[in-house]
């Protein structure tokens, strides 16, 4: 029998965000510090302009995760990571990583091969996500300086570039 707040992943569901779900894709971001929230605004365009570069996460309906990520204009190879949301009912169950891969795998067919996504060096579970994800995809992971600090208000921590690539595909 399941009890209320389960994260069974069987109740899991992994579907492309409309422009409909930024409201609740806002205030899950403002539940998952220390990922900085944008305006509630930026989450709907986001949803509707990057859906197919983006994944949203319910748990029996309720949004429990979202990634957020665009391809470079310039690159379209690149899939670039912007946001990882998981809600803390959520944690725990690999919820980062199946958003991800789903993302990556549903992209496959636009010939992506790189993954990039920036993080700050405290933030340890994000690290270990995309060392995860490199070693999944048999694909090498440079890091270089990519943000000072400085440039951000309000002590920032810096951002560090993660480059993840070429992926290799399983047949």
């Amino acid at each position: 029998m399941r009890q209320t707040g389960d994260t069974d992943p069987s109740t899991i569901t992994l579907t492309t965000p409309t422009l409909a779900d930024g409201a609740e894709v806002y205030r899950l971001i403002s539940q998952c510090p220390p990922l900085d929230v944008n305006s509630q605004y930026c989450y709907h365009i986001i949803c509707e302009h990057f859906s197919q570069t983006s994944v949203i996460a319910r748990i029996d309906g309720d949004a429990a995760g979202f990634i957020s990520g665009y391809t470079l204009p310039e690159h379209p190879d690149i899939l670039f990571i912007w946001q990882v949301a998981v809600s803390a009912k959520a944690r725990g169950r690999q919820l980062a990583t199946r958003m991800l891969e789903h993302i990556i795998c549903r992209r496959r067919a636009t010939a992506v091969r790189f993954l990039h996504t920036t993080i700050s060096p405290s933030n340890i579970p994000s690290q270990k996500l995309f060392s995860a994800i490199a070693r999944t995809f048999k694909a090498p992971m440079r890091e270089r300086e990519f943000l000072a600090g400085e440039v951000f208000a309000e002590g920032h921590e810096a951002e560090v570039l993660y480059e993840i690539g070429p992926l290799q595909y399983s047949q």
